[in-house]
């Protein structure tokens, strides 16, 4: 027992055998016997500096890999046009009335001379105020009243072949009621080119009954997003998808406005059409971005699609992690389909349902929610302000992360003046048929038969995250696996080593001399 060293000698010993059998070679200095002093605190000095900041820089690197675990980078191959539809093409007619059915001018007017208007003419005047934002300027709606808004404003609102003259889709003339269907928006009543069926974008069994957001009813079960075209050679499929550029091979729509409806107390001096460009699965928000189509005007929108999609290695992490969602991983309530934008506008109505007790027609609603009458716009309104015209706070309450596959429109606009009047006299009409109607026209086409996709991709993955953390180790340490190894050998398995036996072995007993 007195032989055996102690605890101290013995881990001094381990501590030697370590440093002179390492693969780190300057462990070596720490244990020679011919060094100085001083010298070998030099070398404690360095390498003790060394794996201090090797390991600060390590756990930067793990931090930064936590919190950016995506990237977002341009595909490897180019992508033709027809492997995504056509943009859907939302047109909103700023005139809201016909003449004959509302004359807001003569309303004013007795309105001005004190002369009392009908309870009829107060209803559709109310309901014209959810749409016309000058109206607040002179008539102010008193008290709650259920004001049928929709139903009037249907009724009020411009038909479809008042609104269209001329509709032609990849060069063919087209009805314009095959190609445009009715949509109700934030703006009024809409008519939307390439939007999904409704059936598929909406859940019918969690809204109510009163009326329909969108009269699309194109079978468009062959392509989602997420997947694409389910027939990839199908041109014809549903959503539109082209094949070419140019006006050819686009949209090209001729608009009209009778004169006598473009009343100023209702739109301002702003008259014309908004246009929204979206993809098929989006309800378009008017309010917050769109392009502006003056009267006698040539509007031509030049497209380059935007496609985003996520690679396999990164779909079997959590959403937190790669801040997206695939389409059945995060539930909307009335909306089948989960894009931003769609979770944006469920996520409005429920602020306002809350806020207000009450929907704006426009937005997605329950059979239990009603509509808000012309006293709860400025409630509604500052509801949607608090979602982004504040701050981020409210948008990070909605969690309305964008999609893993999404398709935005880049979008070159080019517009012109369009000489109506010149070109009528050369065709022959007089000056008395060239006042009834003032025509405008849009195109929407791509500018280039190919893009490139980005790609939703891992910043690191395990392997390369080791190859820069080892990079790291063996930089600035000379370190290797092997190294690692070592030190859970000798910190764990060497101690316990059997010296005795060890002992038995290197030395072997004298046998007693035999004369």
């Amino acid at each position: 027992m007195a032989n055996q060293p102690s605890s101290a000698g013995f881990l001094r010993q381990l501590w030697t055998e370590y440093c002179n059998g390492s693969t780190v070679y300057a462990t070596r200095h720490l244990v020679m016997r011919n060094l100085l002093p001083g010298e070998r605190g030099w070398w404690f000095a360095w390498i003790g500096g060394v794996i201090i900041a090797c390991v600060f820089t390590n756990i930067k690197s793990l931090r930064e890999w936590s919190a950016s675990p995506v990237v977002i980078s341009y595909d490897t191959e180019l992508a033709p046009i027809w492997a995504v539809p056509f943009p859907a093409v939302t047109i909103c007619p700023q005139t809201k009335t016909k003449v004959e059915y509302m004359n807001i001018t003569e309303l004013y007017l007795e309105m001005y001379n004190g002369l009392e208007l009908s309870e009829q003419q107060h209803r559709r005047l109310r309901v014209l105020m959810h749409v016309c934002p000058y109206m607040v300027a002179w008539y102010e709606a008193h008290g709650a009243l259920n004001e049928y808004c929709v139903p009037i404003m249907q009724a009020m609102a411009l038909s479809l072949d008042d609104v269209f003259a001329t509709c032609k889709w990849r060069n063919e003339e087209l009805p314009c009621e095959s190609l445009f269907t009715q949509s109700i928006t934030d703006n009024g009543i809409c008519y939307t080119f390439n939007a999904v069926d409704a059936y598929q974008l909406y859940r019918k069994y969690n809204l109510h009954y009163d009326y329909e957001y969108s009269d699309a009813y194109n079978y468009s079960g062959d392509w989602t997003l997420q997947d694409g075209y389910l027939f990839a050679d199908d041109l014809d499929s549903y959503p539109y998808r082209t094949c070419g550029t140019g006006t050819s091979s686009g949209l090209y729509v001729v608009l009209k406005t009778r004169k006598i409806d473009d009343q100023s107390l209702c739109n301002g001096p702003l008259s014309g059409f908004k246009v929204v460009l979206h993809s098929p699965d989006d309800v378009p928000l008017l309010n917050t971005y769109f392009y502006r189509l003056p009267l006698t005007s040539v509007l031509k929108l030049s497209v380059e699609p935007t496609l985003t999609f996520i690679t396999d290695d990164l779909k079997k992490h959590p959403y937190t992690r790669r801040q997206c969602y695939f389409n059945g991983e995060r539930y909307l309530r009335y909306f089948a389909i989960y894009t931003e934008s769609n979770c944006i506008h469920e996520c409005i109505a429920n602020i306002t349902m809350r806020d207000c007790g009450c929907a704006k027609f426009s937005m997605p609603r329950g059979a239990d929610v009603k509509v808000c009458d012309a006293s709860s716009i400025d409630c509604y309104e500052e509801s949607f302000f608090k979602i982004y015209n504040v701050t981020d706070t409210q948008q990070d309450a909605c969690e309305c992360l964008p999609a893993c596959a999404t398709l935005q429109y880049q979008v070159e606009l080019s517009q012109m003046d369009f000489d109506f009047g010149a070109l009528a006299h050369a065709a022959g009409f007089n000056d008395g048929q060239l006042d009834f109607i003032t025509p405008s026209i849009l195109i929407v086409s791509y500018r280039s038969k190919w893009t490139l996709p980005l790609v939703r991709r891992e910043l690191l993955g395990w392997s390369d995250l080791l190859a820069k953390l080892g990079g790291l180790f063996g930089l600035m340490m000379g370190a290797s696996v092997i190294s690692l190894l070592e030190i859970f050998y000798y910190c764990l398995i060497r101690p316990w080593r059997n010296e005795d036996a060890d002992d038995a072995q290197r030395f072997r007993h004298v046998l007693p001399w035999r004369p």
